[in-house]
């Protein structure tokens, strides 16, 4: 459920960014005008990608992991800058691995995108479920003493 939450919200953020990117005059004037033209769609899917990371860490704690990862302030943003590199290196890797299998392997886009879309969720859930464990091991850790 978190993940098709958060899919669709990474789905419209994605749209609204490519929409506006788009929308600049074809005659831009400046090197990073002209940047987020060429690279329209590496620009819009980082900047989606990077943006719903936010809603995605309460959706994980909403529908995964349990609200009392994220019941302290301390907590919540332990385990979101925890979210926020393991999506990062995620999406790193997944960027990697798509070139690969476009180039490389000559993968059509959609199924290259399929497969790394895959491979990320599942690399995704055993980086942050080890964060989260890792976060809370240290919690009781901090009780004891």
């Amino acid at each position: 459920m978190a993940g098709a939450i958060g899919t669709a919200v990474f789905y419209y953020v994605e749209k609204a960014v490519y929409d506006l990117v788009a929308s600049l005059p074809s005659d831009t004037t400046t090197s990073a005008d002209s940047f987020f033209v060429k690279y329209l769609e590496t620009v819009s899917f980082n900047a989606a990608y990077l943006v719903s990371i936010v809603p995605q860490h309460v959706l994980n704690a909403v529908f995964c992991y349990g609200m009392d990862t994220i019941n302290t302030r301390r907590k919540y943003w332990s385990t979101l800058i925890g979210t926020y590199s393991a999506l990062g290196f995620t999406l790193a890797l997944s960027t990697i691995i798509n070139i690969l299998l476009i180039q490389g392997l000559r993968v059509k886009k959609d199924s290259a995108l399929g497969l790394t879309l895959g491979a990320g969720a599942v690399l995704n859930y055993v980086l942050l479920t080890y964060i989260i464990n890792d976060d809370e091991k240290g919690d009781k850790q901090a009780k004891i003493e």
